[in-house]
């Protein structure tokens, strides 16, 4: 094919067990102008030939001599490339039908957003549903939540079952391959320029199993992700010194901070790299709104070493805004983000790491 609009990319190591149904998912999309590239990560069971037992001229073959990793795969992908929109697609999910056609039609009515997702099925290794994975549509949100906070904004935008701009990525210069968590470090480097959004449609299925790289990988994504939000700081507040940039990062990542005063100073240079962070926005109103918000999911951390301050900051927040108390999320998110990291607190807190 010699002009395809859409080059969808997948790489592959050993992945014989579910490849079949990732490949059908693709060549049965309703919009079938696109070819397939597949990187080979030198596997070394039967994915190649089942992948070879496909006629379909869409499908394009790369195979890497050894193992490279998935970054740098996907990055080979990306330059074989021939389409103006990308997709990316994993070796064990599946694509509904109608994915590719709805995401193309919504990105050539929205010339500002550069990578756009959906909500997706989570499933487990025999196909079964466990649960609807709803993620947040509204490009302006997005952007706040991938500017103020390294945990929650992770999940903004599932890297899977995105559709994105080629030219964004060139310009963006492609992945970093230093980093298994590839796609973060990338939605934080595009949101500096660009926007990027979801669709409210579920368009994916996800599928969970012991084998997967989220499940093998977590540890070396979280020392990825706090890194990748130390060079936001950089980059938005390059003034700062680095004892400022250090109290900052620890909110950041959520982490308790070493005592009252730099509790203190935290909410304060969180306003100031927020600021600039969005200096580019207009919707002043609605991006304050999400601003203190984030600064409520930090809050029962930095209740350890601020009490009274965080109960003066929540009651302020709560009285600009009170219709936060009548959303559901918002309590959820503020529980798994205070449990999830109170481990890490008692190794972090009081300047032990």
């Amino acid at each position: 094919m010699n002009n395809p609009e859409i080059s969808v990319v997948m790489t592959v190591f050993n992945g014989e067990k579910f490849i079949q149904e990732a490949i059908e998912s693709i060549l049965n999309q309703t919009f079938g102008n696109l070819e397939f590239i597949i990187v080979d990560n030198a596997s070394t069971d039967k994915t190649v030939k089942q992948i070879n037992s496909y006629r379909d001229p869409r499908v394009v073959l790369i195979r890497n001599r050894e193992n490279l990793g998935q970054t740098k795969a996907l990055n080979i992908g990306l330059r074989n490339a021939k389409g103006r929109f990308i997709a990316r697609m994993d070796a064990d999910d599946i694509s509904l039908p109608e994915r590719l056609r709805l995401q193309y039609e919504y990105l050539s009515n929205h010339d500002e957003i550069a990578v756009l997702g959906s909500w997706y099925l989570e499933i487990d290794e025999g196909g079964t549903a466990l649960r609807k994975c709803r993620l947040p549509c509204d490009p302006l949100e997005i952007k706040c939540y991938l500017t103020g906070s390294s945990y929650l904004s992770y999940h903004c935008i599932s890297h899977p079952m995105v559709l994105m701009r080629k030219s964004a990525l060139f310009e963006a210069g492609l992945y970093n391959e230093r980093y298994i968590a590839q796609d973060y470090d990338l939605w934080v480097r595009l949101s500096s320029k660009y926007y990027l959004a979801n669709i409210k449609d579920i368009l994916y299925k996800y599928r969970i199993h012991k084998n997967s790289q989220t499940a093998a990988l977590s540890k070396v994504f979280e020392k990825e992700t706090r890194e990748v939000i130390e060079n936001n700081i950089k980059f938005y507040c390059p003034e700062l010194e680095d004892r400022d940039k250090k109290i900052l990062s620890r909110m950041l990542n959520f982490l308790p901070q070493e005592s009252y005063g730099q509790g203190k100073k935290a909410l304060v240079l969180f306003d100031r790299y927020f600021n600039s962070a969005l200096a580019q926005s207009i919707d002043d109103k609605r991006i304050g709104k999400i601003k203190n918000k984030l600064k409520m999911y930090y809050l029962p951390l930095l209740f350890r070493s601020n009490k009274w301050l965080c109960v003066r900051i929540a009651l302020r927040i709560i009285r600009a805004y009170p219709g936060l108390l009548l959303e559901k999320k918002f309590y959820t998110k503020i529980i798994k983000s205070f449990f999830r990291n109170r481990a890490l607190t008692r190794g972090y807190a009081y300047g032990k790491k």
